[in-house]
């Protein structure tokens, strides 16, 4: 477990409240980060700064629901770990959820969690006993996002 989720959830709230939403594409937009889409074999997204610029690159050959569990996740890499990104050219992603998976990869998944799912409705709907499935495809994402979460309510 994380020791500083409850950092990582205030964030993301307060990311939710001042963009007026947890679309994560709408958030990318109104903080001058450019989308850009890529014909990727394995790889799901990417997060870089070139010039200054603040990029996201998206496979394009995956669907809408999977684009926008990956802009999410890429934005936790934007707002958690800016200041890693002087040394890292380029934060990757051939799995949002790998066996390698580092602390920076985990944090990027739980913020992209918090930013895309409401916690008040998923613990109401963890009390109707709804499985994983039901919750991951009810909040339209990945089941790891909602397992993820369960850890943290």
């Amino acid at each position: 477990m994380l020791s500083n989720y409850k950092k990582i959830k205030n964030l993301a709230n307060k990311i939710k409240i001042a963009n007026g939403s947890g679309n994560p594409f709408a958030i990318a937009k109104l903080n001058n980060i450019y989308i850009m889409e890529y014909n990727y074999k394995k790889q799901l997204g990417a997060f870089s700064i070139v010039n200054k610029i603040p990029f996201i690159f998206l496979n394009t050959n995956i669907s809408d629901e999977e684009k926008r569990n990956v802009v999410a996740h890429e934005l936790g890499h934007f707002f958690l770990h800016k200041k890693y990104l002087k040394d890292l050219l380029i934060l990757r992603d051939y799995s949002l959820f790998s066996k390698q998976e580092n602390i920076m990869e985990m944090e990027a998944n739980l913020f992209a969690g918090y930013l895309l799912v409401d916690i008040d409705e998923l613990s109401d709907k963890l009390l109707e006993n709804k499985s994983i499935k039901e919750l991951a495809n009810y909040f339209s994402v990945d089941e790891k996002f909602i397992k993820l979460l369960a850890l943290h309510i």
